[in-house]
């Protein structure tokens, strides 16, 4: 008995030091970082701006503001006294809201406040519209029950006018749950678990974007769907009013190009509104252009219906015929970069704080060299897509998925009210020029039943949209349109085109540098110890994901999330520009798109461009945009210094390579040692670029980490690891630096590679290539 208790208190001591020594961001902590826009918050009317742009109608009302809020038991009625003051649209768990209290999965969120219909909407129907509420959310107006909604990320809306008084004060209580993915198999991206408060994402429970009504006659639009294609010189809408009774309205349309009218047609409003557009414009990064849209609902003489909307021209294909599937866009092949957006905020967590925030976030995309971006499981504001189709980012969109069910399979029920919400975001943002790729898993994310998903969600999508059927992890051959890597390591490695004939490859993830600023993160990290030289070294074996991280050991805790690498400020541009560089010569062999990991901190990650709190962009905007342009460049031609398939030697015996790990070398290594493989090549002009091509072919390994060393003259060029998911070949293109390119002089050289036992591989070959403009 006294060892069984002597045996506890050690153990609590050991979980009592791991606590006080690890910098986990806790989010009951009131956090000094806050964005420019957080102070500037208008409590009486927060998020002001028409929240539904691809529909739009002149009256409506805004509901944001301070509601009455209490939490309660799960299962108890509305409360007779509130626990104070909320101001929505922020969620329970954010410092805007004014609340900052963790829900669990037993708590009912419930809200209340009084408002008046205006008198100039008298005999019209009321709408009651959210834009966002997580996840079950119920709606009473004056005491009578008005409908409810399950699913956390998408708009909905009740009809309220029966619930109406005739005149004056109404009142309006909502009661929502938060499932948070846990209870039941939906949608919740990264949010946290909701019985433990110090989760590095944080719940976003309850109403967490605008609530808003308008007047609406009889048989107006609920919904507008727009296809519109350049190559057609077409524009096609279908208005969703299911009031109307058949041919009894007509749709006047017409589409205006600047101001100018470019078409208009009247035709019934219940069937498919096909418009000819001449000389018409397409929508890209570099010209977004947009045409505007104007809807008039007639039945007879008497207009019903009046909204507003607008549409970009564009086309979607992948052209098997070039070296490596690429991805078109209106026909022209267009390498598209930009970075993961997580879109959390350290006051508002999902919320973007004001509209100013959102805008600031993309323009400054635009203003580092970038054409796309990646929203990471989730669904932004309505009004941020807008700014991408009137700013030209192009937008990858997640499915919001669940995260992975250890143990636990999902039942067909689970799995229809999952896509059910899957259609619901598409259908929310199905008029958006700027998405161009829709990825249904990420990482294996509550992945399952893959095939049958994947493909009804390609018949969902397609033709207007690209589908990656999982970006990184679990892929299946030939499934949807993209190939989809993750690839956290120094120099990442594509799919070779043997491989991909007909699936475009992107990286959906990739770098993910940490580079801490004091003073702009959740946890108050001290800046890092790090040695002047930017250039990269090999100091002992703790590579950090691929990278020595040259942190002496009080500097660990900095290098989080797969142990991926960290730089001061001040030497990360030169470590990032090399990493541009190799990515570039990527598109040799095919690569169509990446996804830099991220646009900014997390609470836990300091790995973005931008600190958490938007003030600080650590490598400079104009230097970015420099280091980015190369990205876009024409594919360099090459040269074979070193062609693949050559002669090597070991321990001067003669070895073709291709090799493999099981070769009785690399099989018979002691831990940590090597085996030496040599071979030489000739120079006969120094080169201004140069590349080195690693090719190899993993096991299907898991996370299991296998390193390789190359040298030029015994000058270490290369040092980098495996960390397949997949069993395929890929390639990594090593740009050489100017000083490694220098020892490329006219004449014979050596090139040796150290290979370790910890590298587990079926094949295995090296070239080298020198770039020709």
């Amino acid at each position: 008995m006294i060892m069984s208790k002597f045996k506890v208190l050690i153990h609590l001591l050991i979980l009592t030091f791991i606590i006080n020594i690890y910098p986990v961001a806790k989010a009951d902590m009131k956090t000094p970082v806050q964005t420019p826009w957080d102070s500037k918050v208008n409590e009486n009317n927060p998020l002001p701006e028409y929240p539904r742009p691809t529909l739009v109608r002149e009256e409506w009302k805004n509901l944001n503001g301070k509601w009455d809020y209490a939490i309660a038991p799960k299962g108890k009625s509305e409360p007779q006294e509130w626990d104070g003051k909320i101001l929505v649209p922020f969620c329970f768990e954010s410092q805007l809201s004014g609340v900052h209290k963790q829900i669990t999965l037993d708590d009912w969120m419930w809200y209340k406040r009084s408002f008046t219909v205006p008198s100039s909407w008298e005999g019209r129907r009321i709408r009651l519209n959210f834009q966002a509420s997580d996840w079950e959310t119920a709606v009473y107006v004056n005491g009578e029950f008005a409908g409810i909604h399950r699913g956390g990320y998408s708009p909905f809306s009740f009809d309220i006018t029966n619930f109406l008084k005739p005149e004056g004060s109404q009142e309006l209580v909502v009661r929502v749950w938060d499932n948070s993915g846990k209870e039941y198999f939906t949608s919740c991206g990264k949010q946290g678990n909701p019985n433990r408060w110090n989760s590095n994402y944080p719940n976003s429970s309850g109403i967490w974007q605008t609530v808003w009504m308008e007047p609406v006659n009889q048989g107006a639009a609920r919904d507008l769907d727009i296809s519109a294609s350049l190559k057609k010189s077409a524009i096609s809408l279908c208005i969703d009013a299911p009031e109307i009774p058949a041919g009894t309205t007509e749709a006047e349309v017409k589409i205006y190009d600047s101001g100018k009218l470019a078409a208009e047609k009247t035709a019934p409003a219940d069937k498919q509104i096909d418009l000819h557009i001449d000389s018409p414009k397409g929508w890209s990064p570099d010209n977004p252009c947009l045409y505007d849209i104007e809807v008039a609902l007639k039945r007879g003489d008497k207009v019903i219906d009046r909204f507003t909307s607008y549409c970009g021209l564009r086309d979607l294909s992948i052209d098997p015929s070039r070296k490596g599937p690429q991805i078109l866009l209106n026909g022209k092949p267009l390498f598209q970069f930009g970075p993961l957006d997580q879109s959390y905020w350290p006051r508002s967590v999902l919320t973007p704080p004001a509209e100013e925030a959102m805008v600031f976030e993309l323009e400054y995309l635009k203003q580092v060299g970038c054409n796309m971006v990646r929203l990471h499981i989730k669904r932004n504001p309505s009004r941020w897509y807008y700014h991408c189709d009137r700013l030209g980012l192009i937008v990858w969109q997640d499915f919001v998925c669940n995260k992975p069910f250890p143990k636990r399979k999902i039942d067909s029920k689970e799995s229809r009210r999952w896509f059910s919400e899957q259609e619901e975001l598409v259908d929310s943002l199905n008029t958006h020029p700027s998405i161009l790729k829709w990825i249904v898993f990420n990482e294996g994310w509550g992945q399952h039943d893959t095939e049958r998903i994947v493909k009804k969600a390609d018949m969902m999508l397609s033709p207007e949209y690209l589908v990656s059927a999982a970006s990184g992890w679990t892929d299946i051959d030939n499934l949807a349109d993209i190939r989809d890597l993750h690839e956290y390591s120094r120099f990442p490695a594509v799919t070779i085109p043997a491989e991909e004939p007909e699936r475009a490859v992107v990286m959906g993830e990739i770098g993910g540098f940490n580079v801490p600023v004091k003073g702009h993160n959740w946890v108050q990290y001290p800046e890092p110890a790090l040695p002047e030289n930017p250039d990269f070294k090999v100091e002992g074996r703790d590579r950090r994901g691929g990278m020595q991280s040259n942190t002496d050991a009080a500097d660990r805790d900095f290098v989080t999330d797969i142990k991926r690498p960290l730089f001061s400020q001040e030497n990360m541009a030169a470590h990032y520009q090399r990493f541009i560089e190799t990515l570039a010569k990527e598109r040799y062999f095919g690569l169509s798109g990446a996804v830099y990991t991220q646009l900014t901190d997390m609470r836990h990650e300091q790995n973005g461009w931008l600190t958490l709190d938007r003030k600080v962009s650590k490598i400079a905007p104009e230097k970015l945009n420099q280091i980015h342009q190369v990205l876009y460049e024409p594919v360099s031609q090459r040269h074979a210094l070193l062609p693949f398939s050559s002669e090597w030697r070991y321990e001067g015996r003669r070895v073709k390579f291709p090799i493999s790990a099981g070769r009785e070398e690399i099989k018979n290594l002691a831990k940590g040692d090597s085996a030496v493989y040599t071979t030489g090549f000739d120079v006969d002009k120094k080169p201004k670029q140069a590349v080195v091509n690693v090719k190899l072919r993993s096991e299907h390994q898991g996370d299991k980490y296998g390193y390789l060393k190359v040298y030029i003259d015994d000058n270490l060029v290369y040092d980098d690891l495996s960390r397949h998911k997949k069993r395929e070949t890929r390639i990594t293109c090593v740009q050489l630096t100017e000083d490694q390119c220098g020892l490329l002089s006219k004449g014979s050289h050596k090139l040796k590679i150290e290979v370790e036992n910890t590298l587990n591989f079926e094949l295995l070959d090296l070239s080298i290539d020198k770039i020709t403009e």
